[in-house]
């Protein structure tokens, strides 16, 4: 039987959280001085982790963002976050066991 008290508390339905893709990248696909200071970008969002790092890619990342930017980011992570916003994925963890992909140059370590 349904409550009929007009002081009966109704409780929001669950939401769904929101799901999102993350591109798992070798650290290869950096310098390595880049990957360094990944976190001293500016506008740029990225955290160091144990055995790489963790980025976020805006919907708006190209070289036009960063001109007259001090200590922007260079070309290669421009081409990470350009390829990563291109696959639908607003996150890339580089990981020193991640995959190397054909269409990002790669550097020695």
């Amino acid at each position: 039987m349904p409550d009929t008290n007009p002081q009966a508390i109704t409780m929001p339905s669950p939401r769904v959280p929101e799901i999102v893709q993350l591109l798992v990248l070798s650290t290869r696909h950096l310098p390595e001085v880049v990957l360094k200071v990944i976190e001293k970008y500016a506008l740029v969002t990225a955290y160091r982790t144990r055995h790489g790092a963790l980025l976020h890619v805006p919907e708006d990342h190209d070289e036009a963002d960063f001109v007259g930017v001090p200590h922007k980011p260079g070309t290669a992570l421009l081409k990470v976050m350009t390829e990563a916003h291109r696959l639908g994925c607003p996150y890339v963890l580089f990981d020193c066991d991640g995959d190397t992909i054909a269409s990002l140059p790669t550097y020695p370590w």
